[in-house]
C-alpha cells in the first residue's frame, strides 16, 4: 500500500475494453506534473464531495445510485477526563426501530480530545440543535 500527499486526483484509469478499473491519474499540488497511479484496488473515500460517478461516466459507465438516506453532524470536544478506560470508542448504532445513532470516539493526541458524531434517518424528520443535543 502506498499513500500520496500532496496530490490531486483528476480521473480513473481503466482497461482499453473499459471492463475493469486499474487505478487513478494524479496531479502533484506543487508542480502540476501528471502521473498514472495503477493499483488492484481503488477506494474512494472522499465523501459528499466524492467525482468518483463522473469519472466513471467520463469513461463510459453509467454507475448506479443509491439513496442511502443517512445524515450525521460532528463535534470535537476537549475532555477534562478520560470516560473511555481502555475502549477506543462507544458507539451506539441506528436500527430501523431506533433510527438515530451516535459514534463517540477518541481522537489522536494527549487523550482528552474526542469527537461525537450523531446519525439520523433522513426519512423522518429530526432537528440537531448543537445547544440542545450537546450541552
Amino acid at each position: 500500500m502506498r499513500f500520496r500527499e500532496g496530490h490531486g486526483i483528476l480521473g480513473l484509469l481503466a482497461t482499453p475494453d473499459g471492463t475493469r478499473i486499474t487505478g487513478t491519474r494524479l496531479r502533484r499540488d506543487t508542480n502540476r506534473l501528471q502521473e498514472a497511479l495503477e493499483a488492484a484496488l481503488v477506494v474512494d473515500t472522499m465523501g459528499r464531495g466524492s467525482r468518483t460517478s463522473f469519472w466513471l461516466h467520463d469513461l463510459g459507465y453509467q454507475p448506479d445510485q443509491v439513496k442511502v438516506d443517512l445524515a450525521y453532524t460532528t463535534r470535537h470536544f476537549r475532555l477534562n477526563g478520560d470516560p473511555f478506560g481502555r475502549d477506543l470508542a462507544v458507539n451506539s448504532v441506528s436500527t430501523p426501530q431506533h433510527p438515530r445513532g451516535a459514534f463517540f470516539f477518541k481522537l489522536p493526541g494527549d487523550g482528552h480530545d474526542a469527537a461525537l458524531t450523531l446519525t439520523w434517518s433522513t426519512r423522518r424528520r429530526h432537528s440537531c440543535d448543537p445547544a440542545r443535543c450537546c450541552g
